[in-house]
């Protein structure tokens, strides 16, 4: 098994190069969004992860996964200085009692939940922010409580999620501390989730990640050129077509986030660090990437 590397982030925190995610696609299996249920087959997952050698684990309120984090974690005697914890708050929603419209007051919660310290990267979940019957706080608002939480050592780096170059040059004009991270969706199939994105990220510092990797894998199910490639990729290499799609998202900078409840599929994902693409095939992926979002990918 291959050693994970370990990127800094701006303000030197080291952040392990691919992470396991408890997010949305263990999120839609919660019982009618039962905060109080726990998925055991999650908890598996969890402990299987930090078995196959993954430190890094990303979570999110709106998950609703936090529990199971903390049982998976629990179970496996995880020394706490030796594990990456990524969580979120997402504020826009009062669809359940249990979310909270402070980044702070999240925090609170998940330090609870996860009965730890701090939490190593903390993020806003989003920028889009529902102004409706209840107040919200803008996203500048939003900002200082994050930088509150950094300040007083709760969270580790802080960062947002989903918010276009655009909104974070608004953060930028309010902010003490610049976000250090930005996790979007990125893959070969979608290479700039809103225009300029990547460029503005690398001119400011943050350091992208990225949900969704796989996406071109396990959402096109139709023979395509880039499809096509990368199998030839995956014989040449001695790898797995997934694998192939994981290490271009690294060679391209992007820390990422991959899940699955598949033990085999977890030590793959874990061992991208055991190859590396060749330029003119990481060129070609990239190359095709961007014609098959064109043709098969709707945005």
């Amino acid at each position: 098994m291959s050693k994970i590397e370990y990127w800094p982030l701006s303000n030197g925190v080291k952040v392990p190069a691919i992470g396991f995610g408890v997010g949305s696609a263990w999120r839609v299996q919660k019982q009618q969004y039962d905060p109080d249920y726990i998925m055991p087959e999650l908890v598996e997952s969890i402990e299987h992860a930090i078995d196959a050698g993954y430190d890094h684990i990303d979570s999110a309120e709106i998950y609703l996964t936090r529990k199971e984090l903390h049982i998976g974690l629990t179970n496996k005697k995880v020394d706490r200085s030796k594990i990456f914890l990524t969580d979120k708050h997402f504020c826009g929603t009062d669809r359940l009692p249990t979310f909270t419209s402070s980044p702070y007051e999240s925090l609170e919660i998940s330090l609870k939940d996860l009965q730890t310290e701090y939490i190593d990267l903390y993020l806003l979940h989003s920028s889009n922010v529902n102004y409706g019957e209840r107040k919200y706080l803008t996203n500048e608002e939003q900002w200082k409580h994050m930088e509150q939480a950094y300040k007083e050592g709760k969270a580790r780096a802080i960062g947002v999620s989903n918010y276009s170059a655009e909104s974070i040059e608004k953060l930028l004009k309010v902010a003490e501390i610049k976000p250090q991270a930005l996790q979007i969706e990125f893959h070969a199939m979608c290479q700039e989730k809103t225009p300029k994105i990547m460029e503005f990220c690398k001119e400011h510092k943050i350091q992208v990640f990225a949900y969704a990797p796989l996406a071109p894998l396990t959402l096109v199910k139709e023979k395509t050129p880039l499809g096509e490639f990368v199998s030839e990729l995956a014989t040449k290499y001695g790898k797995t077509e997934a694998q192939i799609y994981l290490r271009w998202v690294s060679q391209s900078g992007v820390v990422p986030i991959t899940t699955s409840g598949k033990v085999q599929r977890l030590k793959d994902a874990r061992d991208i660090y055991s190859f590396k693409l060749e330029s003119e095939d990481y060129e070609k992926i990239k190359q095709l990437g961007k014609e098959q979002a064109e043709t098969f990918y709707k945005w």
